[in-house]
């Protein structure tokens, strides 16, 4: 409501668009990229909603938990990132030591997302 306000105001503005699970919003010459998380209806006709999707699971000490955005997983698949923190935890680099180095292996290989990076060591 507010973009159409400003729209109607004579603003620069565009209604966000969603494109290849980007959104943006043009402002002028420039091009942001907003929330996925935006409500309204249409970001929920493209299934885009801010309820989150929680999953319970047991886990046992000695386990590695990791938390991370789509930014790593675009790059690097769960099999690989398991086997460099099980590594890494041999090595007893602390749980943050590794959430960084996990980011740093993502960025390296050419993420063009956001990496975002959380270690437990259970």
């Amino acid at each position: 409501q507010r973009f159409q306000e400003g729209i109607g105001a004579g603003l620069d503005y565009s209604l966000p668009k969603c494109r290849l699970s980007k959104w943006t919003l043009s402002v002028g010459a420039y091009e942001y990229s907003v929330a996925r998380s935006l409500e309204g209806p249409f970001a929920t006709s493209k299934g885009i909603v801010s309820d989150p999707d929680i999953t319970e699971t047991v886990v046992e000490s000695g386990e590695i938990l990791l938390s991370a955005s789509d930014g790593l997983w675009e790059v690097m698949g769960s099999e690989e990132v398991a086997f460099d923190l099980q590594k890494m935890r041999a090595k007893r680099i602390s749980a943050s030591d590794a959430a960084r180095e996990i980011v740093s292996m993502a960025l390296k290989k050419g993420s063009s997302d956001n990496v975002s990076v959380v270690v437990v060591y259970l």
